[in-house]
């Protein structure tokens, strides 16, 4: 299986055998070599193409959902796998994914595309912490995103109607014009959950809301909180940090952030 385009290129058998042999060192399956592909775990499977692939030693591999059929636990092992094995050959990997965890964690660079379109590329902490484009900000992580107008520029800030209320906005270089169309995208963890908006009342931009329910995450937890238009956003916090008894549903809270951890998008 390994040595099929070896031979497909008429290598002599000797170089064929000593090139998977050592292909199958590199991606951990050294004394697999008479296994059928039954007798092989999904991971292991998933081995055997990697190693297909890299020993044409090819200046580029295409990679298409390759982690797609695996269970959680064995998708987040290979990914390290992949990304070791990558620095190892030094080979680009091309690597197709819709899982946001599985691209953040293997790729040095990334590239958004939808409809054919490059919307934004960049590294991952990039591409997390500053997205450009108001897609790429609905798209990475869990951003919260809240839709406006443009009501003016004052002192270097842009004001935001979001039809309930107004929030300043650094615009970074951007040059808004008042009655545009604007969002502003903030990271769900960078918010922060108030009783009252005069708790919140410490220099940050804050909106009102309606408390919805809290979803335990491990790690973290999860606030759905409704805007005044109905929206819905998302305030993430540490668990330990998080407690069902601090809200209740119907409470009326605020949502805070600073004023430099939300981002303008005009497109």
């Amino acid at each position: 299986n390994v040595g099929y385009g070896l031979k497909i290129k008429n290598l002599p058998k000797d170089e064929v055998q000593e090139k998977v042999a050592a292909m199958l060192s590199l991606v951990g399956l050294a004394g697999f070599e008479s296994r059928l592909p039954h007798e092989l775990s999904g991971g292991q499977q998933q081995r055997v193409q990697l190693a297909r692939a890299l020993v044409l030693e090819t200046d580029i591999i295409l990679l298409d959902e390759p982690l797609a059929a695996l269970d959680a636990k064995l998708r987040k092992d290979m990914c390290f796998e992949l990304k070791r094995i990558q620095e190892q050959v030094g080979i680009t990997f091309i690597h197709v994914t819709h899982n946001q965890e599985e691209a953040m964690t293997v790729a040095d660079r990334i590239a958004i595309i939808a409809d054919g379109e490059l919307v934004e590329e960049g590294t991952p902490r990039d591409v997390y912490r500053e997205p450009k484009r108001r897609f790429t900000a609905g798209f990475i992580g869990e951003n919260n995103v809240l839709n406006g107008r443009v009501a003016g520029v004052d002192g270097g800030r842009a004001r935001i109607d979001l039809g309930f209320g107004e929030i300043a906005i650094d615009p970074r270089g951007a040059a808004p014009a008042s009655g545009a169309d604007a969002a502003i995208s903030i990271r769900s963890e960078l918010c922060e959950l108030f009783g009252d908006e005069a708790g919140a009342d410490d220099g940050r931009q804050s909106i009102p809301a309606t408390y919805v329910e809290e979803f335990f995450l491990g790690l973290t937890s999860s606030h759905l909180v409704r805007l005044p238009d109905g929206h819905d956003i998302v305030v993430r916090e540490p668990s330990e940090n998080a407690g069902a008894a601090r809200f209740s549903e119907g409470q009326q809270v605020a949502v805070a952030w600073k004023t430099e951890d939300a981002r303008l998008h005009l497109d």
